[in-house]
């Protein structure tokens, strides 16, 4: 059964970084897809949905009343919230505290938060659609990112690398990893929505933004969980208390980058080097046992 992820991204320097994953086995993604173009043909038919546009009645929107926005995101919502129960549909969003990943990155050596955002939300997408309790067989996938944005390479360089996908078979699931056009691909303008939602909640200043700013809340807190999904917030408990261990290809290019900068290894190097090499390049029965 093929599966379809579509991610989108947002920034906002110096506060918070959002990745949202949405990702569905091709017969939901027809029905979604489908009520999506009902709503838009009949709320202005707009070319395209992209929140922050819309919010700010910017772009294509320039001409719209906000009561013509509120309509089309409100019915939007409503036609996304009917697959809520549905087997086969999920979303996955991680967000990143820029602030307090500043005080703590070079303490704890965390990797860039781009690199964080796609190597929890990727894997938590495997673990659901193809873990050993998932109930969707799932045989094929396709991935598609936003354009112009830093989280796919995270995710494309294991896939690319030969010998990940032979420590981890689940990598040979992937068919394609690639970028999609917000404005033509609907799927990537439902994860805008949901990452929007979840990165603006993110960004507020005030301790009670309800009071500050009750409709747009509102708006960000239902676009948010339109779908059922899961939300993982790095923030200052995570990390000020955790160690974001590299893995996959950045590990082995980490670790051969390290040998080549020890022109002279003493015998202790050599014998840590020899580990580190196993424990990159165990086959995948040894991989298979020492997991179970």
């Amino acid at each position: 059964m093929p599966l379809t992820a579509y991610m989108d991204g947002a920034t906002t320097e110096g506060k918070a970084m959002t990745l949202t994953c949405v990702a569905a086995i091709e017969s939901v993604w027809s029905e979604i897809e489908a009520k999506w173009l009902q709503v838009k043909r009949e709320c202005g038919d707009p070319d395209y949905v992209h929140m922050t546009e819309l919010m700010a009645l910017q772009g294509i929107y320039k001409t719209w009343s906000e009561e013509q926005r509120d309509e089309l995101i409100w019915r939007l919502i409503e036609a996304l919230n009917s697959f809520m129960d549905r087997p086969g549909l999920q979303s996955f969003t991680c967000r990143v505290n820029l602030e307090a990943y500043e005080r703590w990155s070079l303490v704890r050596d965390h990797p860039n938060p781009a690199r964080l955002c796609a190597r929890i939300v990727f894997p938590q997408m495997l673990d659901s659609f193809c873990g050993p309790a998932q109930g969707v067989l799932v045989d094929l996938m396709d991935i598609f990112f936003d354009q112009n944005e830093p989280f796919m390479r995270h995710i494309r360089a294991d896939w690319q690398s030969k010998k990940i996908r032979d420590q981890y078979p689940v990598w040979n699931l992937v068919r394609r990893i690639d970028e999609a056009d917000m404005k033509t691909t609907l799927g990537i303008q439902i994860a805008d929505m949901i990452c929007w939602g979840v990165h603006r909640q993110g960004t507020y200043i005030h301790p009670e933004p309800w009071l500050v700013d009750e409709h747009g809340y509102t708006i960000a807190v239902r676009s948010a969980n339109a779908i059922r999904g899961k939300f993982t917030e790095v923030g200052e408990a995570a990390l000020a208390k955790s160690t974001f261990k590299e893995e996959g290809q950045a590990l082995i290019e980490l670790w051969n980058k390290k040998r080549i900068l020890v022109p002279n290894p003493s015998e202790e190097y050599k014998r840590f080097d020899r580990m580190m090499r196993r424990l990159m390049y165990k086959t995948d029965d040894q991989q298979k046992q020492s997991d179970s």
